[in-house]
């Protein structure tokens, strides 16, 4: 993209973080669409296994209806008939998600039979609803009092639905519309009864809220963002992850006679006779013992049923029974398996514009079409990290206004980048010149032949720069510190380039390639690469105290220079092509740079470029090494300074003095030449190659070289 537009990439930041703020209040009041967006998570997820719940759902469903001959309501005499087989198998808890609120005319045996039921078969759990009027009165459906008078706990059975009719948020209580106390939901005087048998606790007392949490018992629950009374449903699965049995199957005992004579097996007895069960099913773990039995409906006439994240799952539209949502709520409270969302309130707004700046920031810089690539697979990054956290941590990470805001800045970039088009095509020479060294546009504008794919060989020298241990600081810093830090690095060590003549090849990460002698050639291409590689090493001892006093990390880079003959010029297709170099001289530059890093030393020479310094500059012989790739033997010089340099004089002693001790170890004199080597290690510490010499010595005296051992070492490694 032009310079112009790419100035005014920030004109979209604020324009694109306005949109998505304005879509998130209308999806949260209206679409749904984050909702919707969580719901596939579950999809993506899939089922999870319930074998570790004590939750098993006893539903009255189409097939009871056949089995008893009976309509709906049945006669209450059934319920009691059914806690009592519920007992006799050996359930611990039964909580009924079914209201006994009303009186039912001819049923006065029933209900005595009931109340009688639930005296004998406690603890139960009675259900009741918070009634709200149309008129915006509310009152309370209460067990009827026969029933409360067997002293057996009660809760409602409301539920929370969202927009779009989904359950996907829980209530813990309700106020009371009368005193305003908080009556228990199902589920959570579930919890408190169990704690309570437990003995880790008593009736469910609801505490203050801290960090979120409110203590329901002796548990403290993590509440949705924004609400006072209600946990988001970490649901298990879609309908049926629990095992449904049949309220007509617990009422078939030996005492109970089904309509259907197929379906009449005295279903009970197998598992109310553990000795029985036993022998039916050895080794089987028993499916009503111990057990918290749930008791609710599930037939299609009776419309218990709720819309969850997990309708449509592979493509089968299902409803889930409601007994089954407190299921899943009560699983969800039991498991501490919160879905836990860290970036609410002003953190999402932050997201927000963090996405609208970095969208706005890449469409500016890359222009419309690579932009849109770009953030496509950064929204797929996204998309596929807000999975892998709600998969493996349970964390909601938000994904639709985020998107949009990287969307809404990809747009309104276009539209200045169009907006823009004109002005930037009159300013497309200067544009050009920014992008590419002046002398490359220089010359192609003298000699537009060179537009064309190919090359020339010449004489030129290579430099090659790399940062040392760039990964592992990478990996403490964020991705915006990382790039910060090497802008102002590329454009400090480009500075020192260029000054002497140089041009940028291309950047790869944090390493610099350069050539000089192109495009216009130089007799001096080694000497104005031996002085920029000195002015880089000298540029970054300066910016080293300034980013320790900045708080930002140290960098130090390693520079390899090699002269030779290349191939220089326009590298490519037809349609997209690059000015560069190639050939074996420069890929031994490279290898140079590399092999810095085995000697402790940050800038290496090829011995074909020490030569055409003529003496300008000091260093030393480190090695003669044979790189990877190379046969030849290729000298390594280590550029230490200018000749004329202030330390041109103690610079010198210690050359001598390492020609002495590398003398001694040609010669195989190792004792002696470990001794020289330590001692000039022993001078500065700092100095690597010295420690390296050692090193070897030490290890040539333990195993020494062969006959015939030339001096020369081997490197198996770039």
């Amino acid at each position: 993209m032009a310079k112009t537009s790419s100035h005014r990439w920030w004109l979209a930041a604020p324009a694109a973080l306005l949109l998505a703020m304005l879509f998130s209040l209308l999806d949260a009041s209206t679409f749904g669409l984050e909702s919707r967006s969580l719901d596939l998570r579950f999809h993506m997820r899939g089922p999870r296994p319930v074998t570790h719940s004590p939750l098993i759902l006893v539903t009255v469903d189409n097939r009871t209806y056949k089995d008893l001959n009976q309509r709906w309501p049945f006669p209450r005499g059934y319920f009691a008939h059914a806690l009592r087989n519920l007992k006799r198998m050996g359930v611990s808890l039964i909580v009924l998600d079914i209201q006994f609120t009303e009186q039912v005319a001819g049923d006065s045996l029933g209900l005595a039979d009931l109340a009688a039921a639930l005296g004998e078969c406690g603890p139960v759990v009675l259900s009741g609803e918070l009634v709200y009027e149309r008129s915006g009165y509310q009152r309370l459906d209460r067990p009827l009092p026969q029933l409360l008078a067997s002293g057996q706990p009660w809760a409602l059975v409301n539920d929370l639905s969202d927009p779009d009719g989904a359950s996907r948020l829980y209530p813990l209580f309700l106020p009371d519309p009368g005193d305003g106390r908080a009556r228990p939901v199902l589920g959570a005087r579930l919890i408190t009864t169990l704690d309570s048998l437990a003995g880790r606790g008593g009736p469910p007392e609801f505490g203050e809220i801290s960090q979120g949490r409110r203590r329901m018992g002796q548990r403290p629950i993590l509440l949705e963002p924004g609400m006072a009374n209600a946990i988001r449903i970490n649901f298990y699965g879609p309908t049926n992850t629990w095992t449904h049995y049949s309220f007509s199957d617990v009422m078939d005992d030996a005492s109970f006679t089904l309509a259907d004579p197929d379906q009449d097996t005295d279903y009970v007895e197998q598992f109310a006779d553990t000795a029985l069960y036993n022998v039916l099913w050895p080794g089987e773990p028993h499916p009503f013992r111990g057990k918290v039995a749930l008791v609710g409906v599930s037939a299609t006439d009776l419309h218990d049923d709720k819309r969850t994240p997990f309708f449509a799952y592979k493509g089968l539209r299902q409803l889930m029974p409601g007994v089954e949502v407190h299921a899943h709520a009560v699983q969800t409270m039991l498991d501490e398996a919160w879905i836990v969302n860290p970036l609410t309130g002003a953190w999402a707004w932050l997201l927000m514009g963090v996405m609208a700046l970095g969208g706005a920031w890449i469409t500016g810089r890359l222009g419309p079409l690579r932009a849109l690539l770009l953030l496509i697979a950064l929204a797929a990054l996204w998309l596929g990290l807000a999975q892998w956290l709600f998969n493996s941590r349970n964390i909601w990470l938000e994904l639709v206004s985020p998107l949009v805001a990287l969307a809404s800045a990809w747009m309104v970039g276009v539209l200045l980048h169009f907006l823009q088009a004109r002005r930037e095509r009159a300013q497309i020479r200067g544009m050009f010149a920014q992008y590419v060294p002046e002398a490359v546009v220089a010359e192609l504008i003298k000699n537009p032949d060179l537009l064309v794919l190919g090359g020339e060989e010449r004489e030129m020298s290579a430099l090659f720069s790399d940062v040392e241990g760039f990964t592992s600081i990478s990996e403490h810093l964020t991705p915006t510190q990382l790039v910060e830090l090497l802008n102002e690095y590329l454009t400090e060590m480009t500075q020192c380039i260029t000054d002497e003549g140089g041009i940028i090849d291309k950047y790869e990460g944090d390493a610099i390639i350069a050539e000089f002698g192109a495009p216009i050639p130089c007799a001096d291409h080694a000497l104005r690469a031996a002085r920029a590689a000195l002015r880089m090493q000298e540029r970054l001892s300066a910016m080293r105290l300034d980013w320790v006093r900045r708080g930002k990390p140290a960098l130090k880079a390693r520079v390899g220079v090699n002269s030779g003959t290349m191939v220089v010029g326009n590298m490519g297709s037809r349609q997209i092509f690059d000015y560069t170099a190639m050939g074996d001289a420069m890929n031994l530059a490279s290898r140079l740079e590399g092999v810095n890093k085995f000697y402790g030393s940050y800038i290496l020479l090829s011995g074909e470029s020490w030569r055409r310094l003529e003496g300008a500059f000091l260093g030393r012989l480190l090695d003669s090494v044979r790189v990877k790739g190379k046969r030849e033997a290729v000298d390594l010089w280590e550029l230490l300074g200018s000749a004329q340099g202030p330390e041109a004089s103690h610079v010198q002693e210690r050359v001598a003095r390492w020609g002495a001790a590398r003398a001694l170890y040609l010669r195989r004199d190792f004792t002696r030449a470990l001794a020289a080597f330590q001692a000039l290690e022993a001078e500065d510490p700092t100095d690597g190659p010295p420690r390296v010499m050692a090193a070897r010595c030490r290890d040539f005296l333990e195993a020494p070289p062969p006959e015939g051992w030339d001096g020369v070492q081997t490197m198996t490694e770039k």
